[in-house]
């Protein structure tokens, strides 16, 4: 059915650096194919952010009170980087407010329709396919490992780091970790496979 099989003529090959596929179909290889259905399936669902609890209250503008024992060393933080502004609001008047919004700066960080209360700070994408194995079923089981692209200056900052833990989680997840995946054949073409959604 794929041309993949029939190239490699058995119905389960596995196949890693040592071993890798002819090209196929005009130059293009099986494992480039599977690195970009990982990279697709990255930039929908899978792009390295930090969590801004309070955005699931209200959204932009956050609004929060200011009183002893109130943890916003986050939202401070994140002011100091330059990705939110902050005022005290006028209509604050029985306890003391304070207003943080998203400067233009800020917004590029930042993509409601997708990842509703974060901001997210670089791009996952594959690093090296370790290792594929072409099933009879039409699927391939993938090893792989990722890097992150792009990664935000402040994100790189102590602080930053100190305050959203899930930044160091991340980038070391990424230096040394080996992920497996499961990609399926997303359309007739021979080059069009992708990670499922359900």
């Amino acid at each position: 059915m794929y041309g993949y099989a029939q190239e490699a003529s058995c119905e389960r090959c596995q196949c890693g650096p040592e071993s890798r596929p002819a090209e196929l179909f005009s130059g293009r290889t099986f494992e480039s194919d599977l690195r970009r259905g990982l990279d697709a399936y990255f930039h929908e669902y899978e792009k390295p952010c930090i969590y801004i609890r309070e955005l699931r209250v209200s959204g932009f503008p956050i609004e929060v009170k200011e009183v002893p024992g109130l943890n916003t060393r986050q939202l401070q933080v994140l002011e100091k980087h330059g990705l939110l502004v902050s005022w005290e609001p006028t209509s604050s008047r029985q306890a003391k407010r304070r207003r943080y919004e998203l400067p233009e700066w800020g917004k590029t960080f930042y993509t409601p329709e997708d990842f509703p209360y974060s901001l997210c700070f670089g791009k996952k994408s594959v690093d090296k396919i370790v290792s594929w194995t072409y099933e009879s079923s039409g699927t391939a089981a993938v090893t792989y490992r990722y890097k992150i692209e792009d990664l935000a200056g402040w994100a790189k900052a102590a602080d930053a780091q100190r305050e959203f833990p899930e930044i160091r989680l991340i980038l070391a997840d990424a230096a040394k970790a080996q992920k497996p995946a499961h990609l399926w054949p997303l359309g007739p073409g021979d080059h069009d496979w992708g990670v499922p959604y359900w």
